[in-house]
Formats: structure tokens, sequence, C-alpha cells
């Protein structure tokens, strides 16, 4: 394991390299330890039904998931007048911050995802796509809002990449349906997925 002391004016943190927390999937906060294996990359087999002219056929879906799925923005919670974190480095470098709420809920994804082929979904704003999820988090129901983007990953196979996943602070209008699947059916068939107008 790599630690990274960062010194800001406002911030006192440690941070942690994603990569290196997957590997080990687990991780340590405020001497805690959080299992991650239910992020690990899956492997399963999905049926998308017969429709019209196209027949039924089996795909291999792989299932991948972000640090954001566990993690929040560190200007976010600045915002909020959070001046400490357990810092992670994301994927992409930058700085974001262990979230126990998120990590709660994330628990909840292997589940979501695997059915996705039923699952009601949205057209998101940066070409990805959202499911919803109602999830009751100690008597009370929150929209659990799930970020993927879908693609093709050779003859019969199919890769889900889970972007982010959390409870939206202000609701969203989310108007554009897709069944999904739909959406692996067109990835499957090199198709492009248009948005209703």
């Amino acid at each position: 394991m790599i630690w990274i002391i960062l010194n800001f004016k406002r911030w006192s943190w440690s941070a942690m390299q994603w990569d290196y927390i997957k590997e080990d999937l687990k991780i340590e906060v405020d001497a805690v330890n959080y299992d991650l294996e239910h992020l690990k990359t899956s492997v399963d087999t999905v049926t998308i039904p017969a429709k019209g002219r196209y027949p039924e056929v089996k795909l291999t879906l792989v299932l991948k998931y972000s640090s954001h799925c566990v993690t929040e923005g560190k200007q976010w919670l600045l915002r909020k007048g959070v001046t400490a974190c357990s810092s992670i480095i994301d994927e992409g470098g930058q700085e974001r911050c262990f979230s126990k709420e998120r990590y709660k809920l994330s628990l909840s994804l292997p589940v979501i995802m695997k059915d996705i082929v039923e699952k009601q979904c949205y057209f998101g704003k940066h070409r990805n796509f959202i499911v919803v999820e109602q999830l009751d988090n100690f008597g009370q129901i929150q929209k659990y809002h799930v970020f993927f983007n879908i693609r093709k990953k050779g003859k019969g196979r199919i890769e889900i990449y889970v972007e982010s996943a959390y409870v939206p602070v202000h609701s969203m209008k989310l108007h554009k349906k897709v069944k999904g699947f739909v959406l692996l059916g067109k990835t499957y068939r090199g198709e492009k997925i248009k948005a209703p107008k």
C-alpha cells in the first residue's frame, strides 16, 4: 500500500490510491475496515428476450465499478464545511473523499446491475445512462441513482461500467426512458442508441 501525505491550508488527510485499494478489496477508514468485495469486476450471463425480427440471445455481461461509487468530490465537501477526510486518488488522478453513506448504498449495486435487463433506464447528460432504485435506508425511502456507460467488448460480450452512484441532494428530472434489454440488445448489434424526442 502506498500512502501519500497531502498538505492543504484547509485540509488534513492521508490519500490512498484506488488502484491499490482495488487489489486489496478493502479499505480502512477511522480504524474501521470496509469490505469492497462487492465492487470487484464480475462476469455473468444474461438473456436478451426475442423482439420482432430479433431472436433471443445470450450475452456475457462484464460489470465494473468506479471509485466514485464510494467517494465524494472534495470541492463539494468543502462547500458543506468539511475540512478533513479519508482521501482517495481516483482512476483519473483526482482527489476524492471516502463516503460512508455511499459505501453503505453501494452494497446494493451488484443486485441492481445484475438485473439490468429488466430495469427501466434513463438517458443521462454525458453519453451515459441512469437507473434509479428505491432503497430503504433505515426506514427512509431514497432514490438511488446509478450512472453507467455500456459498450461492446468482443463477440457476445458487453461491458457496463458504473461511473457513480448516489442519492442526489436535489431531485433530478428524468424523462427520456429506455429499457435495459434495449440498451444491451442495441449495443450487441452495434446500433446507435437514440434518445426519444
